[in-house]
């Protein structure tokens, strides 16, 4: 009989059902990793939102006055200074979010590195295995 036909023994079950378990944990705690990603990114769009809808009500806001600086030149010149700061402010924001992002991908790239690491790792250690059980099997047999 031929090592790749011979019956598993109980042990031989018992070490990949562990090898499994220690898996699923692998997973469940990348998983675990995944959700917190996915939560601070759902923040993230929760505050980019809330941004968008502070951008709107200054839009609102800016076409009421616009009416009004017509009239007063001199108010147009401080509501231009009031722009440029606001400008200057959503640019600031912008890149705080970049950043942010960056780090999220960054993050991201590091969890598929864990992943490539778990699996080269693991791999060669189940073949060893694998290996050393067949060879324990000839030595009983």
């Amino acid at each position: 009989m031929s090592d790749d036909t011979a019956p598993a023994t109980k042990a031989d079950i018992g070490k990949v059902k562990n090898s499994i378990q220690k898996l699923e944990g692998s997973f469940q705690r990348l998983d675990g990793t995944v959700q917190r990603l996915e939560d601070r990114f759902q923040g993230l769009e929760e505050k980019f939102q809330k941004l968008d809808g502070t951008v709107q009500r200054l839009e609102d806001r800016f076409q009421g006055l616009e009416e009004k600086f017509q009239k007063l030149d001199g108010t147009v010149q401080r509501l231009d200074v009031a722009v440029q700061k606001l400008g200057t402010d959503v640019q600031r924001i912008e890149k705080k979010f970049d950043d942010k992002f960056a780090r999220l991908y960054e993050t991201d790239d590091q969890i598929l590195a864990i992943l490539g690491n778990i699996d080269k790792r693991l791999t060669p250690k189940i073949e060893n295995h694998e290996h050393r059980i067949t060879r324990l099997e000839e030595a009983v047999a």
